[in-house]
């Protein structure tokens, strides 16, 4: 297992929690302009943009469960 972090030090980043985060926020920003320049709010959400949020958040979970059982 990866020694902890001395005190006072952060964490390593986690590349998972950064795409989920960088998909969600492009897909959501990405509707919005959508909505705000067509007026139409109601067909807008794609079965793929779904998938890209599906994506990262699978990654984002799967990382987060990987590192609760390396200190075990």
């Amino acid at each position: 297992n990866p020694p902890l972090p001395g005190s006072g030090k952060k964490k390593p980043y986690s590349l998972a929690k950064l795409q989920a985060s960088f998909w969600f926020f492009l897909v959501a920003v990405s509707f919005l302009f959508i909505w705000l320049v067509t007026g139409d709010y109601t067909d807008t959400v794609t079965e793929q943009a779904l998938v890209l949020i599906g994506i990262g958040t699978g990654t984002a979970l799967g990382a987060a469960m990987i590192d609760a059982n390396k200190r075990d």
